[in-house]
């Protein structure tokens, strides 16, 4: 029988190799770092890696002294090896939903908008996605984010390339009618190719992703941890932004918050070329100044923004529906607003709606694309809606006949029919459709600091009476949310 005393001398030598193998192999543990050739974020310049991205890592690497050098390889063969290869980091990578559990990841360190592109002289006209999937051919470069995007959403016409310039010659030479892609990559790509941006036009915005350094399953926690907190040093000291400005200038670096609100009068909206306007923004920027906040908040259509936050850790949505069905997608603070959304219809009409039994029988109702009332009506059997991008889209159709009834609602109503020309006595309100708390929505494991200070930012502001200055001042008469 072993004694105690010779177990326990056992079990601490055991410990202690343990231990020493555990740092050995950290000690060991090297990081191989690839990236692609695309431009602007990292790009070959005369054999010289370049971009927002590649500074930015080569900066990284230098200041957590990581040795070894970027390798650049094609788009697949990279992304390839990161899935497969325990050492590998590779960037700039979109987040997508089919990517988000397969890797971790440090940033965001870029964002890139997913639009397409047509011959500037084609005459082509695209409004949503089944007119794209008409077309007879997409160009689409292997792998990219935009490959999966379209595969999803059941494309059929995807013609496969291996690069961007190949992608973009097959459109040239009218060899397809599309191609998807961000601005800044077809931009600089069609400027070596010899050719000029105006021969081309974006017909549609698809979507927007936030792009990171991603890296395989298999490196250590707390290397990825030391690469995140370096890119929020970067952040704070100005750095990535410096870089967006000598190779992307006038657009805004990723912060470390990604703040997103939509066209929603009177909560939200552009009031100016470069000014938001509302009782939301104004809530929202009392938490950002309590907060320290120096991250902007980006204007957005609906479904853009619900999509990243969705995706996306550190990303703040406002002013968000609190449903059943979202109600595990994001850490939520608030609430900041409360409406009710009914039918309207053009008083001149004199169409009555009663029932939602009623209602179905109309030939056609506005409804704002992504929104929980939208989801209400189809969940209700509903198959006239017609979906608009803003509910001043949505107002102006009802106005012009184009739909029976449209669902908006009455904190909203009278901001609405001003701004379009017409009085609110030109609409009549028929029966409710659902009352809603709109809330701040924050996106799933962003850092609790960040959920906290904003959480406790806004009780500060209901306790010392500047939420409900901000209230009485938008909606004087109506009750607190």
């Amino acid at each position: 029988m072993i004694s105690v005393k010779k177990l326990g001398s056992a079990l601490l030598l055991a410990t202690c190799i343990l231990l020493i193998c555990t740092c050995k192999k950290d000690e060991e543990f090297k990081l191989k770092v690839l990236t692609e050739d695309y431009a602007p974020f990292n790009y070959l310049d005369n054999g010289q890696l370049k971009g927002s991205s590649a500074d930015l890592v080569n900066r990284i690497m230098s200041d957590l002294g990581e040795e070894g050098t970027i390798e650049v390889l094609q788009w697949d063969a990279a992304y390839s090896r990161l899935l497969n290869e325990s050492d590998i980091a590779l960037f700039t990578t979109d987040r997508t939903p089919e990517r988000n559990d397969l890797f971790k990841w440090a940033g965001p360190i870029a964002r890139i908008d997913h639009a397409f592109f047509a011959l500037a002289t084609s005459g082509l006209i695209i409004n949503n996605l089944d007119a794209a999937k008409a077309v007879n051919g997409i160009a689409v470069v292997n792998g990219y984010s935009a490959q999966e995007m379209l595969e999803s959403y059941g494309f059929q016409n995807l013609v496969i390339c291996q690069n961007l310039e190949e992608a973009l010659q097959k459109l040239l030479d009218n060899q397809v009618d599309l191609i998807i892609e961000s601005r800044h990559a077809i931009q600089l790509t069609l400027q070596n190719m010899g050719h000029d941006y105006n021969e081309l036009e974006n017909v549609y915005v698809l979507q927007s992703y936030l792009s990171y350094i991603a890296f395989n399953k298999n490196v250590p926690d707390d290397v990825v941890e030391k690469w995140q907190n370096q890119i929020n040093i970067l952040k704070d000291n100005g750095t990535l932004q410096q870089l967006y400005q000598q190779y992307i200038p006038g657009d805004i670096a990723p912060g470390k918050l990604q703040i997103f609100t939509e066209e929603n009068p009177p909560q939200n909206y552009a009031c100016g070329s470069d000014e938001l306007c509302g009782s939301a923004i104004e809530i929202v920027n009392d938490i950002r100044s309590r907060t320290g906040c120096q991250d902007p908040i980006h204007l957005e259509n609906w479904t853009n923004a619900y999509n990243m936050t969705l995706i996306n850790p550190n990303t703040v949505l406002f002013s968000t529906s609190r449903s059943e069905a979202r109600e595990n997608l994001f850490d939520w603070i608030g609430p900041i607003c409360r409406n009710i959304s009914n039918f309207y219809v053009t008083t001149s009409s004199g169409t009555s709606i009663n029932s939602f039994e009623e209602a179905r029988a109309l030939s056609g109702i506005g409804v704002i694309s992504g929104w929980y009332t939208e989801q209400i009506l189809a969940d209700s059997g509903f198959t006239n809606l017609q979906s608009f991008s803003t509910p001043l889209e949505a107002l102006i159709q009802l106005m012009e006949g184009h739909v029976e009834a449209a669902v908006l609602s009455d904190i909203s109503i009278q901001y609405l029919t001003e701004s379009a020309g017409y009085t609110p006595d030109d609409v009549s309100v028929q029966i409710e459709v659902a009352t809603a708390y709109l809330y701040i929505a924050f996106g799933k494991n962003s850092k609790s600091d960040y959920v906290n200070a904003w959480n406790n930012a806004l009780t500060q502001m209901k306790q010392d009476g500047a939420f409900v200055t901000i209230w009485n001042e938008w909606y004087p008469g109506l009750p607190l949310p």
